[in-house]
């Protein structure tokens, strides 16, 4: 047996496990994606108007200041009918991002929805600019109007379903590598003849369900030892819808459909 026919095999042997998690992996991403949807933001800019005599630098000091206050997010939360504490709404759902050595900020808005993104910005936005000319008498304007994006750092449901699936096929082989180097499987008949020393064997084919490969289940399961070979065949019987006798190695112990001796050793090999 070459070295690809033992890949074929292994992988034939070991391909029904990898592939149900690999299923796991997926079904696992897209039950993570329904429990905890990512989170999209909106983003609204707003600007002093022009003619302002605030410096920059203290224009973003009292845009913080006043995007904090109570004169802000009360009437937001009320506006959006939100059913949050003001410090959670302003830790999980807005921010305030200054926008350097400029008159002008950008308000961000989140929520699972992006259309709830959106509301959630423009509803900061227009209370601040409200709030901030009330307190400093500089005019703003909100620029443009809220664009919503999936949050940064957030999974779409394809990156996700391909997280889930790599990781499955990876534990899948991980289990496969551990499985065979504990059990050695057999996963030819001159391989197993070898290790048995046997001279030959009786192959019996039916039900067999070998495109189970590892999972696939003992077909002695359930099933005392014997030592005669009525009992044996009786064990062979009840597992093969059809039984036929074929022949491997040399010199073989028996031929045809002539059964071995009851008083001498019976060597099974169970080809998966």
């Amino acid at each position: 047996m070459n070295e690809a026919d033992k890949l074929f095999d292994w992988a034939r042997f070991y391909g029904v496990l990898s592939l149900i998690l690999v299923a796991l992996g997926s079904g696992a991403a897209v039950g993570y994606r329904a429990l905890l949807p990512p989170r999209s933001e909106s983003a609204s800019v707003v600007v002093a108007r022009a003619g302002t005599t605030l410096p920059s630098n203290q224009f973003q000091l009292l845009a913080k200041a006043v995007f904090r206050s109570a004169a802000v997010f009360e009437p937001a939360i009320e506006e959006l009918g939100a059913d949050k504490a003001p410090q959670e709404f302003l830790s999980e759902d807005v921010d305030l991002l200054p926008i350097p050595a400029t008159t002008a900020v950008i308000i961000l808005g989140r929520s699972h929805a992006p259309e709830s993104a959106e509301d959630v910005a423009e509803a900061m936005a227009t209370s601040f600019v409200r709030a901030f000319e009330d307190r400093t008498g500089t005019d703003l304007e909100t620029f443009g109007s809220p664009t919503p994006r999936l949050r940064p750092g957030g999974l779409s449901l394809s990156v996700a379903i391909f997280l889930g699936a790599t990781g499955g096929f990876w534990l899948g082989l991980a289990l496969a590598t551990l499985h065979y180097w504990a059990k050695r499987p057999v996963l030819s008949l001159r391989r197993a003849l070898s290790v048995s020393g046997a001279s030959g064997a009786a192959i019996v084919e039916g039900r067999s369900w070998r495109w189970l490969g590892v999972l696939r289940p003992d077909p002695l399961r359930g099933y005392s030892s014997v030592d005669s070979v009525e009992g044996r065949s009786t064990v062979l019987s009840a597992h093969a819808a059809t039984a036929e006798s074929d022949l491997a190695g040399s010199p073989p112990r028996e031929a045809g459909n002539s059964a071995p001796s009851s008083d001498g050793p019976v060597t099974l090999i169970w080809a998966r």
